[in-house]
């Protein structure tokens, strides 16, 4: 059986919406690499967890590739 993860779009991101889904399995290796192409902890800004600058989860360059099915 195949895992789709599916997200309506930009505007229904919300800190800690990655929750639901890191019990999956690959799901914490996807956001590592996520994270390592974009050079910033896509995991932490999902929670709401991620400081500095390029830490908000409003932001464009954090929300699509949030709501991007990994």
């Amino acid at each position: 059986m195949a895992i789709a993860w599916v997200f309506p779009g930009q505007g229904s991101q919300k800190p800690g919406m990655a929750a639901g889904v890191l019990d999956l399995p690959g799901a914490r290796e996807r956001f590592a690499a996520a994270s390592a192409l974009l050079g910033r902890d896509l995991l932490a800004i999902c929670a709401g967890e991620a400081e500095g600058e390029l830490s908000d989860l409003n932001d464009t360059r954090n929300t699509q590739p949030a709501l991007v099915p990994l």
